[in-house]
């Protein structure tokens, strides 16, 4: 006597969000009142040298990661000078909507445009922001060495390069957007 055993197909391309920004479990079925995990961590570091301000540099750290959020590692240069490396790990998706918030819409539109090159094929995000601007309260991408570092593994499942920038390109977008506010009653 032969049993046949059927396995159910899964399409995991189609976990996660759909187009409409619902979340959905691994059978596809919507899961009311969970926001969609867009990064499994980001991490956000900067060095501090001892020519630099410490409070200054602790500030804008706190403004990206949450107050309290940030661990301080001192190390010691080459020549003895002192050294502090501001770091933060966020894992919950309120914290890193705010943090990419706090980028402002500008900062954001800008990273739309080349999200291509900023996510690896391992779907990790890598942004760099100017440290001598943001300690000035504004937050521009750069490409020199003296920086405030964001680095984000995104949930993608497939993990593929390609859902990594859709999912990248929705967050962004949906932020950019701000919250649903209904328009106001005719008088």
């Amino acid at each position: 006597m032969s049993v046949k055993i059927e396995t159910p197909y899964i399409d995991f391309g189609q976990i996660g969000v759909s187009i409409q920004g619902v979340a959905k479990n691994r059978y596809g079925h919507t899961v009311a009142g969970i926001m969609a995990q867009t990064f499994h961590w980001v991490e956000v570091m900067t060095i501090c040298h001892a020519t630099e301000r410490e409070d200054l540099l602790l500030e804008v750290m706190e403004a990206l990661a949450g107050e309290g959020n940030v661990a301080l590692e001192e190390t010691e240069g080459h020549f003895g000078n002192r050294i502090a490396i501001m770091s933060t790990k966020i894992s919950r998706e309120k914290d890193t909507r705010r943090l990419f918030s706090a980028l402002g819409p500008e900062l954001l539109s800008d990273l739309i445009s080349d999200l291509g090159e900023r996510i690896d094929d391992d779907c990790t995000f890598y942004l760099r922001l100017d440290k001598q601007k943001a300690v000035q309260g504004v937050y521009a991408a750069s490409r020199g060495g003296d920086v405030v570092s964001i680095t984000g593994k995104i949930a993608s499942h497939p993990a593929r390069k390609v859902k990594a920038v859709a999912a990248m390109e929705n967050f962004l977008s949906d932020i950019i957007q701000g919250p649903c506010n209904p328009s106001p009653a005719p008088l």
